[in-house]
């Protein structure tokens, strides 16, 4: 018994010895070298940015000798950490050194020097890597007497250093007093200088000075004409147009403001070379859209699917503004679509009665064209989209499915199709047959049309069973002229206006040497009213021979009532029967309006402030006005309404739209034509009730709404709205003034 309890008191010594070693042993902590352990860190060389807030001058810095130190190596959880914290009095020290200069802390940067700046390692594989991420924009500032000694001016750059100033697109502007002609200029190619850098207290500035002989330059470019300063205005030519720019930080930013309101005043013989004001844009004087530009879409369809035909410029389908210069000199117009045109084609195509959608807008149904003068035609500005109008309706059978894949059909054009048919996939072709024709022909696509039209892609989106049309370039040969010898021909293009018809039409290609002759014919109630060969006029005639045919051509028809007045007769856009017929036979038979040229008195073209104003000073005989003195900056000297505005604002017609702007390009509205006809009539009492609820009692053009609806001048666009802010037309305004004045 005695040995069996000395054996277990041995047992329990033994395990007691083992227990140190293998139970309460403590893991011990990897060592932390500052000076080899950070060698593997990529420490960024903008760490700290030192900057002197005395001078503005600044430097950046990345790992510096004794820059860090380290915390003690401790565990957090099961990883080993240690903390490297920025020195920041040696950074000072090194900032002191680069400029020759000794700092101290900037105490309204107070946290600058009371937060640390850390980063942290952590022990993984054996090796001491980061933790997170570095600091990011940590700077210290400092304060000095000023005395840097080693702060060198910075470096401008004329070129880069302007990169980033915005300056503004009027920052020039140059004025013909002769011509009565204005530009506005930002900035030109060596349109700057810039003087010495320069230190204003502690900081570095530059001044930018304008270079008025090269703003003179381009000014003489873009009017064509040579000019000279008018001495009238001798301090815009003594005074420097200047701006101020301070080197702040590592960049050149502005210092202040720029010029504002600077204009350079010249004079010259007067002969500005301005392009004649082209033709208002119409469907049948606009290229390059095609004919599927526009989509006009039902919604009232299944979910999913769509109901739709597509279309191209429709005559009074759209307005386009005044044409206006652009400061290439070429004249440009945007073009807006009328949703409730293209709508009501839609319905009469579809035999279903259509109505715009509440949400359609005219936002995305616009774009801009420019006049080409060599073609006498208007061209987009840039490639059109096509444009979507929406409509509905409470007619299409929605539980009869709606086809969403169409059947399109290769018409050969005197060719023959590799296919003459197939199905769309996803409203889409996969791929595109090729065509062939005997002779030398060239295939050139698919068409929409036989002849124009638009060319079609894989990437065309059908919404009905369509047929499309091969094109051909006709390239020599196929016959045995001149011993085999290729033939050449020569293309005449048709075009004829509303209101009847020329045959053949479009483009003909007529071979060198041979005639060819066109056939007129003016629909019903309507005539030849001119015949315009290469732009020239060979009369009413109803056909005409084109004689052994060695160059290209054109010929264009103008059509006129057959009894109507003899000068608005020929206005190819006035339909015989129009609300507004009667009332453009009045004004131009008194000398109200003569068009907008070239037979078109564009109807739907939009009537600006200036237009109207001028109307009512016809209608009232022209008077002289009894004052010369314009309050009206935005009406210039020589402006054809110059006389109408101030003969207006002295009859107490107009105040402007402010006490210095008439805004004579702006639309005149419903509210402005009215306002301006009852006061033109002295502004009487209508002693009517005032049925419009988008009419105040207190609007400015109360009185003058109820007094043109009592005379039936116009009325509401509904029972219970007027509209007032609603742009008018050029036949609507016309209109306005017959019934106003014809009785």
């Amino acid at each position: 018994m005695r040995k069996k309890l000395l054996s277990i008191l041995l047992l329990c010594c033994m395990v007691l010895t083992l227990l140190p070693t293998a139970v309460l042993a403590e893991e011990t902590a990897p060592a932390f070298d500052l000076a080899t352990d950070l060698a593997d860190i990529t420490i960024p060389d903008n760490l700290v940015t030192c900057t002197c807030t005395t001078t503005n001058e600044s430097k950046q810095y990345g790992q510096l000798s004794n820059g860090f130190s380290a915390s003690k190596v401790e565990k957090e959880g099961e990883v080993w950490t240690v903390i490297i914290s920025v020195e920041k009095s040696v950074y000072k020290a090194q900032f002191d050194k680069d400029t020759g200069s000794a700092h101290n802390p900037d105490m309204t940067y107070a946290a600058d020097f009371t937060n640390p700046i850390q980063f942290k390692l952590k022990y993984e594989g054996a090796k001491w890597v980061l933790d997170g991420e570095m600091p990011k924009d940590k700077t210290l500032h400092f304060t000095c007497n000023g005395g840097h000694a080693t702060q060198n001016p910075p470096v401008f750059d004329l070129t880069k250093d302007l990169a980033g100033i915005t300056i503004p697109a009027d920052l020039v502007t140059c004025v013909c007093t002769k011509a009565n002609e204005t530009k506005q200029y930002g900035q030109l190619t060596d349109g700057f200088s810039a003087s010495k850098v320069a230190k204003e207290g502690n900081v570095w500035t530059v001044i930018i000075s304008v270079e008025k002989s090269v703003y003179k330059a381009q000014f003489d470019k873009d009017t064509g004409s040579a000019h000279n300063p008018d001495m009238t205005y001798a301090a815009d030519f003594t005074n420097p147009i200047q701006f101020k720019l301070k080197y702040e930080g590592t960049e050149w930013v502005l210092d202040g403001e720029m010029p504002k309101d600077k204009t350079l005043h010249f004079t010259c013989t007067g002969q500005h070379e301005t392009p004649e004001m082209p033709m208002y844009p119409m469907a049948d004087n606009i290229s390059g859209l095609g004919d599927q530009i526009v989509a006009v879409l039902c919604n009232n369809v299944p979910t999913g699917q769509q109901s739709g035909k597509y279309y191209g410029l429709i005559g009074g389908g759209f307005t386009s503004t005044t044409p206006t210069l652009n400061a290439d000199k070429v004249y440009e117009s945007t073009i807006t679509l009328i949703p409730s045109v293209y709508c009501n084609q839609f319905s009469g195509d579809t035999g279903i009665m259509h109505k715009v959608l509440s949400a359609q807008t005219t936002d995305g149904l616009k774009f801009v064209v420019k006049y080409d003068s060599s073609t006498k035609m208007w061209k987009p500005a840039e490639e059109v989209k096509q444009m979507a109008i929406w409509v509905t309706c409470d007619k299409h059978e929605t539980d009869t499915p709606v086809p969403t894949e169409f059947t399109i059909t290769f018409n050969g054009n005197d060719g023959t199709p590799s296919v003459g048919s197939m199905r769309t996939t996803n409203q889409k072709l996969t791929s595109l047959p090729t065509a062939t024709h005997s002779g030398r022909y060239s295939f050139d696509g698919w068409y929409t049309a036989a002849s124009g039209g638009t060319k079609i892609t894989t990437a065309t989106v059908f919404y009905e069973n369509t047929t499309v049309y091969a094109h051909w370039t006709y390239i020599g040969g196929g016959g045995s002229s001149g011993g085999g010898g290729g033939y050449t021909y020569h293309t005449i293009r048709a075009i004829s206006g509303l209101n009847g018809s020329i045959s053949p039409s479009g483009w003909t290609s007529v071979r060198h040497g041979w005639d060819q002759t066109f056939a007129i014919t003016p629909d019903k109630g309507y005539a030849v009213a001119k015949v315009l060969v290469d732009g020239k006029s060979v009369g009413s005639v109803k056909s005409y021979t084109f004689k052994n045919v060695t160059k290209d051509h054109t010929i264009e028809v103008v059509f006129m009532k057959a009894n109507g007045n003899p000068q608005t007769g020929v206005f190819v856009d006035v339909p015989e029967g129009s609300y507004y017929e009667e009332a453009v036979d009045w004004a131009v038979e008194k000398g109200i309006t003569t068009g907008t040229g070239n037979n078109y008195f564009t109807p739907d073209g939009i009537c600006t402030r200036a237009q109207a104003v001028t109307f009512l000073w016809r209608v009232a005989g022209s008077p002289t006005p009894k004052t010369e003195a314009m309050v009206f900056e935005d009406v210039l000297d020589g402006s054809y309404y110059y006389e109408a505005v101030l003969w207006a604002v002295e009859n107490g017609i107009t105040v402007g739209t402010s006490a210095t702007t008439f805004s004579p390009e702006l639309t005149c509205s419903r509210a402005h034509i009215v306002t301006f006809l009852w006061r033109a009539a002295n502004s009487p009492s209508a002693r009517t009730v005032n049925p419009f609820t988008d009419v105040a009692t207190d609007a400015y053009y109360n009185d003058a709404v109820l007094w043109v609806v009592k005379h039936k001048i116009t009325a509401g666009t509904t029972l219970s709205t007027f509209s007032p802010d609603e742009g008018c037309t050029r036949a609507q305004i016309v209109t306005f003034l017959y019934r106003a004045h014809s009785k």
